[in-house]
């Protein structure tokens, strides 16, 4: 897997939703979650970020599913 906009993973994981709204999905998961949140920052995640590295990408997947 490669650096990945948020937007991109977002319909990915939500492919019902409309693009904006998975995104919006996507990042309230992030906030709302403090363990997942805090994997990310250790990963170097930062409020804000349009690109997502690999491992986060990937931390992501497996927490969401």
């Amino acid at each position: 897997m490669r650096a990945i906009k948020v937007c991109e993973l977002a319909a990915t994981l939500f492919p019902e939703t409309p693009p904006r709204s998975a995104t919006q999905r996507l990042r309230r998961w992030i906030n709302g979650d403090g363990e997942l949140k805090k994997r990310l920052t250790r990963k170097g995640y930062t409020k804000g970020q349009r690109l997502l590295t690999r491992c986060q990408a990937e931390t992501i997947t497996r927490w969401i599913g």
